[in-house]
C-alpha cells in the first residue's frame, strides 16, 4: 500500500509540476497584440429588434461618443475578440492569380473589424494601409490578410494588390489586399502562426459587434461603455463587459490554470498521504520490531546503526514507489502535451526535481520512528519481554 501511495503521489505530482510550469510559460507568451488598458464589450442588437441600418447607426453614434470622452485612445469594433477558441469563423478562400480553384478550399479564420482595430490592439502594419471610411458598400471590396496567410499564398512576393477569392457561404465574392499585419494568436496561445484575413463592416450586413476601447484606465472605460449604451438605449443589453486581459486570460489560459490548479490540489493529497502512509508504517514495523531492537542494542549496536537500520526499510517502499510512478508518469503525462506550454511532457528537471522532492519528505517521514528505535531502553525492553 506504501508503495502504491508513494507511487501514485509521484504521477499525480509529475502532472503538477508540468501543468504548473506549463502555466507560467503560457502567462509569458507573446500574443503578438497588447491587450493592456483595452476594455470589451459585445452587443447583439439584431435580436433586440434592430434591423441592418439601424444598427449601423447606433454603432456610428456610440463609436462617436466613445472618441470623444476624455481619457480614451481609440475605439474600434470586431466580430470576435482575438483567442476566442469558443468562437471559430472560417470561410473557404484561394488566390485569384493561382488559377481555378480546387474543388475543396482550405478554410482560413477571419475576422470583421472596423477602421482602428489595429491601432487599438497594436499589431503593427508591415505591408499597406488600414480600412478607411471610403471602404464602403458602394466601393470595391478590400481585404487585410496576417503574415502567416500572405507567405502562405505569396511566398517571396508582394501581397498588396492581390485578389483573393472567399467562398463565402451566403455570396461568395472576390477581394483586393490592401495590407499586410503583423500575426497574431488566434485561437490559442500554443498555436503556430495561423493565416487570418479580415475585412471592413462596412462591406457586409452582420449587425454582431464587439467594442474595443483602449484607454490609460480600463476601469473607467467599462463604466463609460454601460454610460454611453445606455444613454443610447437604456434597453439594449451589453455581454462580456470586461477588460480584455480578463477576456483572454480566462480562455486563453483556461486549459493550463485549471490543469495546474487541480494536478496540484490532487498532487498534495498524494503527497500528505503517501507521507503518513510511510510514517505509520515505519511506526508500526519499529514497535513490532522494539524486541530485536532492544536485542541489537544491548548487543553493542550503536544508535546510528539502529537508525540506518530502520531507514533501510523506508528507503527501499520510497524507491519502489518512485521507480513506479516514473515509469507511470511517462506513460501517462503525454496526455497533457496537447495543453502545455513551451514545455516538454518529459520534461527532464521535472522529472528530477519530483522523485527527489518526494525521496527527502519520505525520509523525513522515517526520521521520527527511526530516532524514536535509536532511543530504545535495551534493559526496559528486556525485562518487559
Amino acid at each position: 500500500m506504501v508503495i502504491a501511495q508513494v507511487a501514485l503521489s509521484v504521477l499525480l505530482l509529475l502532472c503538477a509540476g508540468l501543468s504548473v510550469r506549463s502555466w507560467w510559460n503560457a502567462n509569458r507568451i507573446d500574443p503578438g497584440f497588447d491587450a493592456e488598458g483595452v476594455a470589451v464589450a459585445r452587443f447583439l442588437p439584431d435580436t433586440q429588434g434592430y434591423d441592418q441600418q439601424q444598427a449601423d447607426e447606433l454603432f456610428r453614434r456610440m463609436e462617436e461618443r466613445l472618441l470623444h470622452s476624455p481619457g480614451v485612445d481609440s475605439v474600434a469594433f470586431a466580430l470576435r475578440p482575438p483567442l476566442s477558441f469558443n468562437e471559430i469563423n472560417v470561410f473557404g478562400i484561394h488566390p485569384v492569380d493561382r488559377g481555378e480553384p480546387p474543388k475543396v478550399l482550405p478554410f482560413v479564420d477571419f475576422n470583421l473589424i472596423t477602421p482602428g482595430y489595429f491601432e487599438t490592439l497594436r499589431i503593427p502594419f508591415l505591408e499597406g494601409r488600414d480600412f478607411t471610411e471610403h471602404d464602403t458598400s458602394s466601393s470595391a471590396r478590400v481585404v487585410i490578410v496576417s503574415q502567416a496567410l500572405a507567405q502562405r499564398f505569396w511566398p517571396d512576393e508582394p501581397a498588396l494588390g492581390r485578389q483573393l477569392y472567399v467562398d463565402d457561404f451566403r455570396h461568395p465574392w472576390t477581394a483586393e489586399v490592401v495590407g499586410v499585419v503583423a500575426d497574431t494568436k488566434h485561437r490559442t496561445l500554443g498555436e503556430s502562426p495561423r493565416p487570418i484575413f479580415y475585412w471592413p463592416y462596412a462591406q457586409d450586413a452582420f449587425s454582431w459587434r464587439m467594442v474595443l476601447v483602449r484607454s490609460r484606465s480600463p476601469q473607467r472605460a467599462l463604466a463609460l461603455i454601460r454610460q454611453v449604451t445606455r444613454e443610447l438605449d437604456e434597453d439594449l443589453a451589453i455581454t462580456g463587459l470586461e477588460t480584455l486581459e480578463e477576456t483572454t486570460g480566462r480562455q486563453a489560459l483556461l486549459l493550463p490554470r485549471v490543469s495546474a490548479k487541480l494536478f496540484g490540489l490532487l498532487g498534495l493529497i498524494g503527497l500528505i498521504l503517501a507521507t503518513i502512509g510511510i510514517y505509520a508504517v515505519m511506526a508500526y514495523s519499529v514497535s513490532q520490531r522494539q524486541h530485536e531492537i532492544g536485542v541489537r542494542v544491548a548487543m553493542g549496536a550503536k544508535p546510528g546503526q539502529v537508525v540506518r537500520l530502520v531507514l533501510r526499510r523506508g528507503v527501499v517502499l520510497t524507491t519502489c514507489g518512485i521507480v513506479l510512478g516514473v515509469v507511470g508518469g511517462l506513460i501517462v503525462t503525454w496526455v497533457l502535451s496537447a495543453i502545455l506550454y513551451g514545455i516538454s511532457a518529459t520534461d527532464l528537471v521535472t522529472f528530477l526535481a519530483v522523485p527527489l522532492a518526494l525521496a527527502g519528505v519520505s525520509l523525513t517521514a522515517c526520521w521520527i520512528p527511526a530516532q524514536r528505535a535509536a532511543s530504545v531502553d535495551p534493559l526496559e525492553t528486556l525485562r518487559c519481554e
